[in-house]
């Protein structure tokens, strides 16, 4: 029985090991999904400049994505590992096994008193002795994991409190829910006047300035009272530099107008 005990030691530290280089390998490519996933949906929201839906739409994808990485990534291969896969892989990379580990692996709970099972544990221990279950799963090996597991972590963490420009605006609305500046938008068109009274007419000059990007056009739409037609005309560069402006030149009625680029 002694020599049972021995073998049963070792098929524990074997799987032990298994799962440790599970865990490990799951991990990172957790953390690896979550930075691809993360960056991409990064420049999806910025195309449609943030905006509340799209980035709504993209944390659930977010949050789907991590619960499939999680599931069949880390968890599924935990699941599968037992006492008779991680002694199916000690053969697989050891031959000098000859079957016998697995053989004693898949004995039943009973068998223990049977003289066979007493021999093939005697047969088996002095090679599983000179074989460590380190050399199935190296300790370097587990090392780049965790490393390549942390360097991925740290880089979401950046991102999302210190990232630059529209990916760590992006990365801090899709994790924290919030950005970094609040509620003030990160692309926006502060346009002045905005409401105003101007005599029948008159002339009122609109300024539209760029917050957050820059562009070549940008455009006036207009709907005067009595109605339901947007009206487009383009804006013209800011004499005073920076922005756009329009002239509304003899306003003869109230109209409504917004500044779009």
């Amino acid at each position: 029985m002694h020599s049972i005990d021995r073998l049963n030691r070792y098929l524990r530290a074997l799987e032990v090991r298994l799962r440790l280089d599970v865990v490990a390998r799951g991990a990172a490519a957790v953390a690896l999904i979550a930075l691809g996933v993360t960056l991409a949906l990064i420049l999806a929201t910025n195309a449609l400049a943030f905006s509340a839906s799209s980035v709504a739409v993209a944390q659930v994808l977010l949050v789907i994505s991590l619960a499939v990485s999680v599931a069949f990534v880390l968890l599924a291969p935990l699941l599968r590992l037992s006492r008779k896969k991680a002694a199916s892989q000690a053969e697989q990379r050891f031959p000098e096994f000859q079957q016998r580990l697995i053989t004693f692996a898949e004995r039943t709970p009973d068998a223990n008193s049977n003289a066979f099972v007493d021999l093939l544990a005697e047969d088996t221990i002095p090679v599983a002795e000179a074989l460590d279950p380190g050399l199935i799963a190296p300790s370097s090996r587990m090392a780049g994991f965790a490393a390549a597991s942390a360097a991925a972590l740290g880089t979401l963490l950046w991102l999302v409190l210190a990232g630059p420009g529209f990916l760590g605006h992006g990365a801090a609305l899709l994790w924290a829910g919030t950005s970094r500046t609040g509620s003030q938008p990160f692309y926006d068109i502060a346009v002045s006047p905005g409401d105003a009274k101007v005599r029948r007419g008159g002339d009122q000059l609109v300024n539209a300035r760029l917050v957050g990007f820059e562009t070549k056009r940008a455009k006036l739409l207009v709907r005067y009272r009595g109605t339901t037609k947007w009206e487009e005309a383009s804006m013209q560069p800011s004499s005073q530099g920076g922005g756009f402006e329009f002239l509304f030149a003899g306003l003869a009625e109230s109209a409504e107008y917004y500044a779009a680029a």
